[in-house]
């Protein structure tokens, strides 16, 4: 029997836990849709990759392998991309993060309040101005799967470039192409992962600033840092644990994070100048904050959130806890709104039908793979 609570490095085992953990809710909740055995091919997918973890631990992957495995994985995305735009037609996908992106841009267009605008499924776009912003070229496109994919084939691209010796990279290739839900989000043209890298990146930004120093670097890592929380609101859990954890460790002084908060919070407000200008008792009466907060989960567990974050940053020891714990505390976050629903409607109506949508606690991905990609240290199962 493997006994846990000796392995030498907790947190990397939790990071792997609750990778495992997200991808068997999708394996059982959708090929219990497909299959009769559903269930049980989730759980032999992730059998697979607990086997995975624990052989490959001791037996690490080439550089070779992991270079040849990482190209063969991103042509197989781009695959999907080319099957996705002719096989799947949006119009028969039950999620509508593609119908959000194109039916406010499509109001946009004719000069009407895009906060207004309805998916397909009814709902209206709870994501702020700039996920819009980003999403345009690929709506232009004609292909929003290129943006689900992007994020997929670029953190293998960072794998690839950031390899080191007795890193974990084979492992956090063969368990993202084991994952169902990164094809999930291909061909559904969801971009959860996605847009959670590029605001992980942005933090990696923030940690390289010279810290007393105000120069460029500074303030475009302060402007990005408010373009980018102009995303998704629950950014902003991630940038708490980061920003706290730097001025508890005295890695940055208060006068330097408020100038940067200051510069952030700048740019955050101005990608709503705009709506605020032209549609401003439109803005007002519903804008992202207003959806975000309250067609989800009751405004009053934001505080719990916020608070969680708080603690957590308090947990950090280095740079790179500040990537576990932004990780954890996504997932936490995302985990009280499911369990939120669940007493509300119950667990078979949340995870099995559409209770709740399990594909926000891909928003905790990127944090916790880089998490492993960084740590380098193995751990011994003790049994």
């Amino acid at each position: 029997m493997i006994d846990f609570w000796k392995m030498k490095n907790f947190k990397q085992i939790t990071a792997y836990a609750l990778i495992l953990v997200i991808n068997l809710m999708f394996t059982v909740k959708y090929l219990s849709r497909f299959l009769d055995g559903g269930v049980y091919l989730g759980f032999f997918v992730l059998g697979v990759q607990i086997a995975a973890i624990v052989y490959f631990n001791k037996n690490l992957f080439g550089r070779k392998i992991v270079n040849y495995f990482s190209i063969l994985f991103s042509l197989f995305i781009i695959g999907l991309v080319v099957i996705s735009h002719y096989y799947i037609k949006l119009e028969s996908i039950n999620v509508d993060r593609w119908s959000v992106i194109s039916s406010f841009l499509i109001e946009l267009f004719k000069g009407n309040y895009p906060y207004y605008a309805i998916s397909h499924l009814g709902n209206y776009p709870g994501p702020m101005p700039v996920y819009f912003a980003i999403a345009l070229p690929f709506y232009e496109m004609g292909e929003l799967s290129v943006l689900s994919s992007i994020g997929y084939i670029l953190f293998v691209f960072i794998l690839y470039k950031e390899y080191r010796g007795g890193s974990k990279n084979g492992i956090v290739v063969f368990l993202l192409a084991t994952s169902l839900y990164v094809y999930w989000e291909i061909a559904t043209r969801s971009n959860i992962f996605s847009y959670s890298l590029f605001f992980l990146l942005g933090l990696r930004l923030f940690l390289s600033i010279k810290r007393d120093k105000y120069d460029m670097r500074f303030f475009l890592s302060a402007i990005l840092t408010g373009l980018l929380l102009s995303t998704r609101n629950v950014f902003v859990l991630a940038y708490i644990v980061f920003f706290f954890s730097a001025m508890k460790r005295g890695e940055i002084k208060f006068k330097t994070l408020f100038i940067y908060g200051l510069v952030s919070t700048f740019a955050f407000l101005f990608t709503f100048f705009p709506f605020i200008i032209f549609f401003k008792e439109d803005f007002f009466i519903l804008n992202p904050f207003i959806i975000q907060s309250s067609f989800l989960i009751p405004s009053g567990y934001i505080f719990v959130f916020i608070l969680t974050s708080i603690v957590l940053s308090f947990l950090v020891q280095n740079d790179l806890d500040k990537y576990f714990y932004s990780g954890i505390s996504l997932f936490a976050s995302i985990a009280i709104y499911f369990i939120y629903h669940a007493i509300s409607l119950g667990f078979n109506e949340v995870l099995f039908d559409n209770g709740a949508d399990i594909s926000y606690f891909l928003l905790s991905i990127p944090f916790l793979f880089y998490y492993i990609k960084e740590n380098g240290k193995n751990f011994k199962l003790v049994i």
